[in-house]
């Protein structure tokens, strides 16, 4: 009798089978493991019938598959494919069906999925299902497909999966349905749009998950043992008991445990008591390690080392599988025993490894804008990681990650532009270029990032020094809050939903943003008149940051200021050689139609022309007005290296979370026909509006150009789901533009005009760079008595992008 290593090779199962006696077939059967229907095999195998020994075969591979011995089931299963093969495709009347033919082909690539070999399953798929749809089987195929695209998800092909998905002929078989609406709700998890506002999974998405984890393991093993009647019958009265429509919370200790047993039931099933390092096993591995942080408010340290060990031995099994979800479950659960024990490094080296795993499920999505939703799962990876690394004093590694929090969007625009896909870390890993840029160019970088509970920040020095700085206790909902406020005239006011209250001043109440610098200022690591390139986070984007209160004075006060989006722009803007003041210029006037009816609208349209005139007279260029503006003309220009002047209205959704900043916020233009109407514009009419959308879909190009734009709550964003600030600032800087000039809130447009033409009297006809016009401009204001010193006229702009 060959030795049982011999009898999972697949070459010598197909050479027993072709070659082999009725004997030599009987002690292939005896030599297999325990099986319910060995006894029913050993009657089939001997007969000189080779499709009878097909479907003697056949019953013994079934639980196999299913996971009662998977690696067994899938050599099995693989040798007695080949075997009915060849025997089919000899012709003659062997009395095999295609039907038999594809259960085989099902319980092998099934089994592969299980064992987490992936690559073979789509080796196999590839060549055979285009078989069986040549043959019109209709019966498996399903199921075939099914494999191939849960294979996809877990190699991170997620185009293709999602792709496959749509093929109409997946569904009308009820024993694959639930799987295929497993794989689908799978796929809509991984892909989302980059320009929806970032959300967290409801419980409700959390209890349907589980719940479709249970039900795919009833509808498998059904499946998997239709011919075995009482097994069969066993499980439809467990299907039959169960409440679909049952709400389970699975936070509370008794919803965790009735969802526990009810898939321990299905997956010991599934497994036929043994324990193998298959799927089902690591998941009960995961669930049972990870019970103590639903079960118990405090575990004690003994219970968390536990769990750890056996959480640590589910995330190698699920390694060696290539089981990427329960991978991340199990670094989760170890993140948060590590956290638990008070090990922060550890916890947060958990949490590089999920991050690295998320980041590579997105590099098999080429669509940039189904890429954003991957890192929905796990909604507080970064607070997390931001967390434990500023707990481990890893400076380096936090700013990295304050990076990667918020690139992903560039990353999606560029995959958009080129034929591959540009990966997340291809972004971030700017960071490394940072110390060396900032030395050579002689500035700090400031990034933040903002938590639920608090607010990260990280230097890097002119020296190319990195310091980590706070953590500040300025949570995400308080700098939304105080956004709303941003404008100095709003302080003091009663606020709208309680008028018992008075609007704080929020360049004092977010003051400890900025504090933080105080150390390094009086330790000279950072100098007055240094310059301060930053990166805002969230709503934080939306405020100025050289307003606020620093040392008795404001921050303009100490330092020049301007903004990227992150190291990644900055490093775009630095690796450039600086811009050369430009000789050309396009200036753009589109008035309402009621500034033409009135005075004052008037002598608002005659403070637009102001900028655009200076420019006009100063440099070669076109002044475009009123029903001359519209998109249609702006596609049609070219706006390279320029200063481009847009002197128009503007909008922004700031308190309606369902109007998307991407395609709702922008420019009022003219439709070409005529003057924008406010009434129109006020009810959302878009199709004057020069939008981020816009500004992409019509390949806009702004390259070198800086971009001045004289419009109320221009630089307004709100952060999308790629971590980026999603507004007319970002699509700017993406379609190309060197520089913004842009606006928090609404300025006369007297004050605004007054604001523009000293800018570029500074910088285009004088000598000092885009940061010291900026800074001059706006100290010189403040220098003067009146409306024009008020913190509410010069503190509302920021520069954006290159800064020399």
């Amino acid at each position: 009798m060959a030795p049982f290593t011999a009898i999972v090779d697949g070459e010598h199962i197909l050479e027993v089978l072709k070659n082999g006696t009725p004997n030599d077939r009987r002690q292939l059967v005896e030599a297999l493991p325990d099986n319910k229907m060995r006894d029913a095999s050993l009657g089939l195998v001997c007969s000189d019938n080779p499709s009878i020994v097909v479907l003697g075969l056949t019953s013994m591979i079934i639980p196999y598959c299913a996971g009662q011995n998977l690696a067994v089931g899938a050599a099995l299963a693989h040798a007695v494919h080949s075997y009915a093969l060849e025997i089919f495709e000899k012709g003659g009347s062997h009395g095999l069906l295609p039907m038999t033919m594809s259960n085989l082909a099902y319980q092998y690539v099934n089994a592969l999925n299980s064992l987490g070999r992936f690559d073979e399953v789509l080796a196999f798929t590839d060549q055979y299902i285009p078989y069986y749809e040549k043959l019109n089987e209709a019966q498996n195929l399903p199921s075939i497909k099914a494999a191939r695209i849960n294979a996809l998800i877990n190699v991170r092909r997620i185009d293709e999966a999602d792709e496959m998905l749509k093929d109409s002929h997946l569904r009308g078989n009820w024993a694959t349905d639930i799987e295929i609406k497993r794989l689908e709700t799978q796929v809509a998890l991984l892909k989302d749009s980059i320009t929806n506002v970032r959300r967290a999974i409801t419980p409700e998405q959390s209890r349907a998950a589980s719940l479709d984890t249970m039900l795919r393991a009833v509808q498998s093993a059904i499946g998997q043992t239709v011919e075995l009647k009482d097994d069969r019958e066993n499980l439809l009265k467990a299907l039959d008991s169960f409440d679909k429509n049952k709400k389970l919370d699975v936070s509370s200790p008794t919803g965790f445990r009735a969802l526990s047993e009810l898939l321990d039931e299905g997956e010991a099933f599934l497994a036929g008591g043994r324990q193998e390092a298959g799927e089902w096993a690591i998941k009960k591995k995961i669930r049972d390690a990870s019970a103590i942080f639903v079960l118990e408010a405090s575990p004690a340290v003994d219970k968390l080392e536990r769990s750890l060990t056996s959480l640590t031995e589910a995330l190698r099994m699920a390694e060696v599988g290539n089981l990427i979800a329960e991978q991340n479950d199990a670094l989760w659960g170890i993140y948060l025993c590590h956290s638990r024990l008070k090990e922060p490094s550890e916890a947060a080296d958990a949490l590089l490894r999920l991050q690295k795993n998320l980041e590579a499920v997105r590099g098999g999505i080429k669509n940039p804008v189904e890429r954003g939703g991957i890192f929905a799962n796990y909604p507080h990876l970064f607070d997390a990681l931001c967390d434990h690394l500023q707990q481990a004093a890893r400076a380096e590694e936090l700013l990295s990650a304050i990076e990667a929090s918020k690139g992903r969007g560039i990353a999606d625009i560029l995959t958009e532009r080129s034929e591959g896909v540009i990966t997340d870390s291809s972004i971030y890993t700017a960071v490394r270029a940072l110390p060396t840029l900032a030395r050579r160019h002689t500035f700090h970088y400031l990034t933040y990032y903002v938590d639920t509970d608090r607010t990260y920040a990280v230097l890097v020095s002119k020296d190319g020094d990195i310091y980590q700085l706070g953590p500040i206790p300025i949570s995400k909902q308080y700098i939304r809050d105080a956004s709303r406020f941003v404008d100095p005239r709003t302080w003091g006011q009663a606020v709208e939903y309680d008028p018992s209250l008075l609007v704080e001043d929020t360049s004092e109440t977010l003051a400890p943003l900025v504090e933080v610098l105080t150390p390094l200022l009086e330790k000279g690591m950072v100098s007055v008149g240094d310059h301060i390139s930053y990166s805002a986070d969230d709503s934080f984007s939306n405020i100025p940051l050289h307003y606020l209160k620093f040392r008795d004075k404001r921050l303009i006060d100490f330092f020049s200021v301007s903004r990227v989006h992150n190291a990644f722009h900055l490093r775009q803007v630095l690796t450039k050689d600086a811009v050369k003041r430009p000789s050309r210029c396009a200036a753009f006037v589109v008035p309402l139609q009621a500034d033409l009816t009135s005075d004052v609208g008037r002598m608002r349209r005659e403070n637009q022309l102001r900028p655009a005139a200076w420019l006009t007279r100063h440099l070669k260029g076109v002044l475009l007005e009123n029903t001359n503006v519209s998109l249609m003309q702006l596609a049609s220009m070219d706006m390279q290296n320029k200063v481009v002047q847009f002197s128009t209205h503007g909008i922004f959704p700031r308190d309606d979370e369902a109007q998307n900043p991407f395609r709702k916020s922008g420019l009022v233009l003219s439709d070409g026909k005529a003057l924008p109407d406010p009434d129109d514009v006020a009810e959302g009419a878009t199709d004057c509006l020069l939008t981020p959308s816009n500004i992409f879909e019509m390949k806009l190009k702004f390259t070198n150009s800086h971009v001045s734009l004289m419009a109320c709550v221009s630089g307004l964003s709100r952060e999308g789901l790629g971590g980026d600030a999603l507004g007319m600032d970002w699509a700017f800087i993406q379609a190309g533009a060197a520089s913004l000039l842009s606006s928090h809130w609404y300025v006369s447009a007297s004050l605004a005009a007054d604001f523009f033409i000293r800018f570029y009297e500074r910088w285009i006809t004088g000598s000092e760079s885009r940061a010291q016009a900026f800074r001059n401009t706006a100290l010189s204001l403040c220098a003067e008595k009146g409306p024009k010193a008020e913190l509410r006229s010069w503190a509302a702009f920021s520069l954006t992008g290159d800064w020399r």
